[in-house]
């Protein structure tokens, strides 16, 4: 699906669960970048579908990962 709209990076603090969706992501060309927190994921997501236009995407794993966004999805 990110594929189909065109999404060429996918922002992440790498998790265990989330593993597969970061591996089908590379898979598909999508360039997947590893940052310090989930809140600079967002963050740059949030960077990339202002400058590009497109969906910016982040993907963080459950629990205090989801909490981690808070801020840069309050933003």
């Amino acid at each position: 699906m990110l594929a189909r709209w065109k999404i060429r990076w996918l922002f992440t603090l790498v998790g265990g669960h989330i593993s597969p969706i970061l591996v089908g992501a590379q898979n598909a060309g999508i360039r997947v970048i590893d940052c310090r927190d989930e809140r600079n994921a967002v963050f740059a997501a949030d960077a990339v579908a202002r400058m590009t236009g497109l969906p910016g995407v982040a993907a963080v794993t459950a629990g205090p990962g989801v909490t981690n966004t808070l801020t840069a999805m309050k933003n």
